[in-house]
């Protein structure tokens, strides 16, 4: 099965490796990039189109300073990390987005637990209800 054959590239030894500065774990910033690859590459699937997206340059602009502003690297006291997709955070609360999968995973220990989200077709969707967000744009692109 085409799963357990990109699942086994997981070992030990690849699950340790961890940003030095900032004592974050690697591979879970890089894994679903790196499987969704594979698996393009062995179904012969198409990319998907919200890769190919072209910006104008006010958006790059606007992009890398968000990027910059809620960069993982500036939230380092949080024992519990989510990296997620940003495509359902789609409902709003007190006029702020909410995603609606998993923010609510955060609100039961709010002071412990960081999401990582990646763009919606490389733009944020902000203002966030939740206060312990971040990006990884550069960190996948």
């Amino acid at each position: 099965m085409l799963i357990d054959r990109l699942l086994s590239l997981e070992t030990g030894d690849l699950s340790n490796f961890r940003f030095t500065k900032y004592d974050f774990l690697i591979w879970p910033f890089v894994r679903i990039y790196i499987i969704e690859n594979i698996y393009i590459k062995i179904t012969s699937c198409s990319i998907p189109s919200a890769h190919r997206e072209k910006l104008t340059f006010f958006e790059n602009l606007l992009n890398l300073y968000k990027t910059l502003k809620y960069s993982p690297f500036n939230y380092s006291n949080y024992k519990i990390v989510f990296i997620l997709t940003q495509i359902a955070a789609t409902v709003k609360k007190d006029n702020k987005y909410v995603n609606r999968l998993h923010d609510y995973f955060v609100l039961e220990c709010p002071d412990h637990a960081l999401i990582i989200e990646k763009s919606e077709r490389r733009k944020y969707k902000l203002q966030r209800y939740l206060a312990n967000v971040a990006f990884d744009y550069f960190i996948v692109y």
